[in-house]
């Protein structure tokens, strides 16, 4: 019964973790910064601010310029736009540069374009502020589940450190601990089991969080628990 529910317990977190994880990763195809220029730029004086932007922020992974005619003919492409721009006789859609940051600049700066306010050429920066707010947040979530993996971790250890003490203490056979073993393992792998018939029952969006560890996680915490409960039990005569 307790290797079970160490075992589910353990297959939760994990499984909690890999829905957070590809939930910031879908997040992050969103989290993009548009860098509206002043003035557009020839293609030479682009390549040389762009380089100058990047040089400001290391956390910048990557940057693409877009001219005033590459924006004009994507707007129409948009049903929407495409009459009024055709009825307007210039251009009025500006020069920008599309820039990407690392997480940590999403995750840890109050502001992601401080390292850019400084370009005058810049005439205005734009994001998808409710994308940043819920990325944030998942990754605080999952800096906490990481937190609370090392803790659960530590003290699994420290219950098989003097577990496996207390069995060579006692010279014990390894024939007596075996069924131990045999019983922690089955709880593992009876955490498995249920734990991929709530996932089925949930729906098949749920089913799709089957993290590649899960299955293996339950039967080693199940097997610590079977050789940390021997060994903390009444000596066993040879």
């Amino acid at each position: 019964m307790i290797s079970l529910l160490f075992g589910l317990a353990g297959a939760l977190m994990v499984g909690i973790q890999q829905a957070l994880s590809e939930a910031r990763a879908v997040l992050r195809s969103d989290l993009k910064m548009q860098a509206f220029l002043a003035v557009a730029p020839t293609d030479q004086d682009a390549t040389k601010l762009s380089r100058a932007i990047q040089s400001a922020d290391p956390a910048i992974q990557a940057i693409t310029y877009q001219s005033k005619e590459q924006a004009f003919q994507e707007a129409s492409k948009d049903p929407l736009f495409s009459k009024s721009l055709l009825l307007l006789k210039e251009n009025p859609l500006p020069a920008s540069f599309t820039i990407r940051f690392n997480d940590d600049a999403w995750s840890d700066r109050s502001d992601p374009s401080q390292n850019l306010r400084s370009f005058h050429e810049i005439q205005d920066l734009q994001w998808d502020a409710s994308a940043r707010t819920v990325f944030r947040s998942l990754t605080q979530w999952l800096n906490w589940f990481k937190r609370l993996d090392l803790v659960a971790a530590g003290l699994l250890a420290i219950w098989l450190l003097f577990g496996v003490g207390g069995f060579l203490s006692r010279r014990c056979p390894v024939g007596v601990l075996l069924p131990q073993l045999a019983v922690g393992m089955a709880g593992g792998a009876i955490a498995v089991g249920v734990w991929s018939l709530a996932l089925r029952h949930l729906g098949a969006d749920a089913a799709a969080y089957r993290p590649a560890m899960f299955s293996i996680l339950p039967l080693v915490i199940g097997g610590v628990v079977g050789i940390a409960s021997f060994g903390w039990g009444e000596p066993v005569e040879r």
